[in-house]
């Protein structure tokens, strides 16, 4: 019996701390993207959800805060590699994020001619998404950074 009370104690106990650190690190990777970068317009915010599909009511969608790039990251890394399932290609991600393009997309003529292409929600570089692609289009990479101070 106290050995099963011992057990609970301790579970309970690990529980606390990963919600602690969860909670920590949400708030810090906010205002990561939060301080060096500014919101989005609100007709990006239309369109992006309208993109990726989200509910009108969903938090992101209904302009009532500021919302940042880096706010729909985490949403844009899973309808672009699903758990599960096969990842989007070339023709997909430029169907879901051509309208963000950064720059023109490049072959890399020293890397076996992959092809790399940079979205930015906001439009001035401070926090966009990369993508490469094998020479038939399949991605193999996806990296969504900020830029530092």
């Amino acid at each position: 019996m106290k050995k099963a009370i011992r057990v609970i104690i301790i579970l309970v106990g690990l529980i606390g701390l990963c919600v602690f650190i969860y909670v920590r690190y949400e708030k810090h990777y906010r205002e990561r993207w939060t301080s060096r970068t500014s919101p989005l317009h609100a007709s990006t915010i239309t369109d992006l959800c309208k993109r990726l599909e989200l509910d009108a009511n969903e938090k992101l969608c209904r302009l009532e805060k500021d919302v940042y790039a880096g706010d729909f990251y985490p949403i844009i890394k899973d309808k672009i590699q699903p758990k599960d399932q096969e990842w989007m290609d070339y023709d997909q991600i430029n169907e879901l994020l051509g309208a963000y393009i950064w720059d023109e997309c490049y072959v890399n003529p020293g890397e076996k001619g992959t092809i790399s292409c940079t979205y930015d929600l906001r439009g001035y570089g401070a926090a966009t998404i990369s993508t490469w692609f094998t020479p038939d289009g399949e991605l193999t990479n996806l990296f969504m950074h900020v830029l530092k101070d």
